[in-house]
């Protein structure tokens, strides 16, 4: 997994305990934290990503169909499923949060950790996850 990496206004995140419950009946909610900035440390080990033609929303459609080919375990076991999932990570790290639909995003958390060797670097070089990177 990768850092909370959503555009948009603030949110509530839930606290986390040790054992990576949050405990009771639901989350417990620690205040607003700004999270439009946050994006996945930059890996050597990793291509980087394309850029994203960020309001050509067709493309996106096409990689989403394509990863309604995975089942919710299995994915990016073909180039076709790995460029619709690399295609989808871009749009959603670099894109404002309009350019995904609710599904598309859906399909990408899903997929997320199937996919995981196939995240590409949105991000230039390493930078300090304490401070918004350019």
């Amino acid at each position: 997994g990768g850092f909370l990496h959503h555009p948009g206004p603030p949110r509530l995140l839930p606290t986390r305990h040790a054992d990576g419950s949050t405990g009771g009946s639901g989350p417990r909610l620690r205040g607003r934290l700004p999270l439009v900035c946050v994006k996945r440390q930059w890996d050597p080990n990793r291509k980087a990503c394309g850029k994203p033609a960020c309001d050509n929303h067709a493309i996106v459609a096409l990689a989403y169909q394509q990863l309604q080919t995975c089942t919710s375990s299995v994915c990016c076991v073909t180039e076709a499923q790995q460029g619709a999932f690399e295609t989808i990570f871009s749009y959603h790290e670099s894109c404002n949060k309009t350019a995904l639909s609710p599904a598309e995003e859906a399909a990408l958390h899903t997929h997320e950790d199937a996919c995981e060797k196939f995240h590409c670097n949105t991000a230039a070089a390493p930078f300090n996850p304490n401070e918004c990177p350019g």
